[in-house]
C-alpha cells in the first residue's frame, strides 16, 4: 500500500508540474527569426552563455556563431559545425530556462536562417553559465 500511496504522490507532482507549464509560441519548422520574436513576445528573454574549449576560446566565437552573435541573437550557445548543423539558443522566463535547437545553416547577411528541429525545456550546462551571463539581457 506504502508504494501505491508513494507512487500516486509523485503523479500528482507530475502532473502539477504539467499543468503549470504554458505553451510555447514557436514550433518545428520555423524559421529561428521567427521564433524568437514569438518567444521574446511572449516575455522570454535571451540567455548569454560562456562555454569554452579547454583553451579557454569561447565556443560561440566560431564562425557561425559569431554571425549570429552580430546579427542580434546573443543568446546563441554553440553551434555543431557538421552534419545538420545544430544551433542551441538560451531563454529565461520567470526562472523557467528554455533551449531552442535548430538545424540547418544560418547566414544572416544573405537572410539565410536554420529552422526550429527541438524545443526543450531544460537549462545550459553549469560549466556554460560563466560570470553575469545567467542574467537575461534584452532584445537588440
Amino acid at each position: 500500500m506504502h508504494r501505491l500511496q508513494t507512487l500516486f504522490a509523485a503523479l500528482v507532482v507530475v502532473s502539477s508540474s504539467l499543468v503549470r507549464a504554458e505553451p510555447l509560441p514557436v514550433r518545428v519548422g520555423q524559421p529561428l527569426p521567427q521564433a524568437r520574436k514569438a518567444l521574446l513576445a511572449a516575455g522570454w528573454q535571451p540567455r548569454p552563455t560562456t562555454l569554452a574549449f579547454p583553451d579557454e576560446s569561447l565556443q560561440k566565437e566560431l564562425t557561425e556563431p559569431s554571425l549570429l552573435i552580430e546579427a542580434g541573437f546573443v543568446e546563441v550557445e554553440y553551434c555543431s559545425g557538421t552534419g545538420a548543423n545544430y544551433c542551441f539558443f538560451n531563454y529565461i522566463k520567470k526562472g523557467q530556462c528554455l533551449r531552442l535547437v535548430t538545424a540547418g545553416e544560418s547566414s544572416p547577411p544573405d537572410h539565410r536562417w536554420a529552422s526550429v528541429h527541438h524545443v526543450l525545456r531544460e537549462c545550459p550546462s553549469p560549466e556554460a553559465i560563466g560570470e553575469g551571463a545567467s542574467q537575461p539581457v534584452g532584445a537588440p
